[in-house]
């Protein structure tokens, strides 16, 4: 207790801003201090004296002179700054409140939600200034998610300021993005070839957000992504080909705190008709021949379903089958035996393949021409007549019917080399036009004339012997014809 005497008088010189209050003639003694300071922070007493038997009185009064703090900081930082970390590193933020008396007091807040946690740790110590006080407050945090982007708020609160004062700090937490999810296609649908397919792989949060990137079948096909608010999008839009059954699309998301990318795939099932379809076969049979034939498809999905028209009439076939196609889908054969009937030049296959889901059918005709045998060849023009020695003359050699139309070579006795002619055919009729000029050595020779034609097992000949008119050589009254 500090040593002031009042005594009674209403005015103490040595303290001017000290004055005493209240009503002398009622007994009342109050003491008015102006513009406390810290030296008035003190013990002060009111003392009344003794009188008669009445013994001295005395009251004790603490007068406390409250100071707010001079300051606020989150030590280390900037108020206001960004403190960058990763998910799951520990963080230490230190809030430091100078010179207050009392000492303040440390409440933190996250998102201006009050923190309580075991893990605040307050500390008071005396200040440089005299009879003044700093309060240290720890908060530990270990970093996640849920931090990023959140306001840390270190608020002083002392009963000398009329509010509290505060320093913040805003936290910025890299930590990896959620796993990508793929919509727009459900695995299982089946899409149809040329239909527009739309994929879109979403990842949403991570600090930075995510990268997507498109793969297909292992290989990247798209990495345009775009952000938008807290998530990651990249669409890849294309139009379904055969080649897009059963591929593998996968979108993978990271970002720099992602040691491996995470992933979504779907395998996609497009239906598709076959593009062609091939018959196989001979392209001419004889009358009553059996032929076989085989129509195969290219790839579809599903497999396709074959029939076999002949001569404009559906028939049944006599085997098929399915097989796996390694381009994917699958590949359809069928194969007809049929037995050749004399009812035209010509037996018209068609193989059509349907794919019922989507009213699609491809078709091909194969033409199989019905072999016939021709009539024997006809000699005509010079036959059997004598011919002068090194005239030109021609001989026509003409074979009615047959499918295809007979083939016609010439030959001279005792020799298979062709004779060179002018061969025709029209319709069913081919001929074959010789011009040839006399000689003398040709003369008693087989000029032939042989057709040919697939239904034919050998040749049909006709023949004419060259007769060459000649000088006359007289030798003993024996004429003949000079031959070299």
């Amino acid at each position: 207790m500090d040593s002031l005497s009042a005594s009674f008088e209403r005015t103490i010189p040595s303290f001017p801003r000290y004055t005493i209050m209240g009503s002398e003639e009622q007994g009342e003694h109050n003491i008015r201090i102006e513009n406390a300071t810290l030296d008035d922070d003190a013990e002060y007493q009111c003392q009344v004296g003794p009188r008669g038997l009445s013994k001295p009185i005395r009251a004790d009064a603490q007068l406390t002179v409250l100071i707010p703090p001079s300051s606020v900081e989150i030590v280390d930082y900037v108020a206001g700054s960004r403190i960058m970390s990763r998910e799951g590193e520990e963080l230490l933020l230190q809030c430091l409140v100078r010179n207050a008396k009392p000492a303040a007091e440390i409440v933190w807040f996250k998102r201006n939600v009050e923190i309580k946690s075991e893990r605040i740790e307050n500390t008071t110590s005396d200040a440089e200034l005299p009879r003044r006080f700093d309060t240290r407050s720890k908060l530990t945090i270990r970093a996640q998610p849920d931090d990023n982007e959140a306001d840390y708020i270190c608020e002083a609160r002392h009963p000398a300021l009329i509010a509290p004062k505060r320093a913040s700090v805003a936290l910025n937490i890299q930590y990896p993005p959620g796993p990508p999810e793929i919509i727009g296609y459900t695995e299982g649908e089946t899409v149809r070839m040329g239909q527009e397919v739309k994929l879109e792989c979403i990842s949403r949060g991570g600090n930075p957000l995510a990268q997507i990137v498109w793969y297909k079948n292992e290989v990247k096909i798209d990495h345009a992504y775009e952000t938008t608010g807290r998530e990651s999008r990249n669409v890849h839009i294309f139009r379904a080909e055969a080649s897009d059954n059963n591929a593998r699309f996968r979108c993978e998301a990271s970002n720099a705190l992602t040691t491996t990318p995470m992933k979504a795939e779907i395998t996609l099932t497009v239906h598709f008709g076959p593009k062609t379809v091939t018959v196989t076969g001979p392209s001419e049979a004889k009358v009553n021949d059996t032929v076989s034939l085989e129509c195969s498809t290219t790839n579809s999905n599903p497999a396709a379903r074959i029939t076999w028209v002949l001569d404009g009439r559906e028939v049944r076939e006599n085997g098929s089958r399915i097989a796996t196609s390694p381009d994917g889908g699958w590949v359809s054969s069928s194969n007809l035996t049929t037995t050749v009937r004399a009812t035209g030049r010509n037996v018209t296959v068609s193989c059509h393949a349907i794919v019922a889901d989507l009213a699609q059918r491809v078709a091909e005709t194969k033409i199989i021409s019905v072999v016939y045998p021709p009539e024997a060849p006809s000699i005509s023009g010079m036959r059997d007549r004598t011919i002068r020695d090194n005239s030109f003359y021609q001989m026509n050699c003409m074979s009615m019917g047959g499918n295809p139309p007979a083939t016609l070579k010439w030959f001279l006795s005792g020799s298979r080399k062709e004779i060179k002619a002018n061969y025709t055919n029209h319709g069913s009729v081919a001929q074959s036009l010789l011009e040839m000029q006399a000689k003398r050595e040709d003369n008693g020779k087989e000029l032939r004339c042989e057709a040919s034609n697939p239904a034919l097992e050998g040749n049909l000949v006709d023949s004419t012997t060259i007769r060459i008119e000649c000088k006359l050589h007289v030798f003993v009254g024996v004429s003949r014809c000079e031959r070299h």
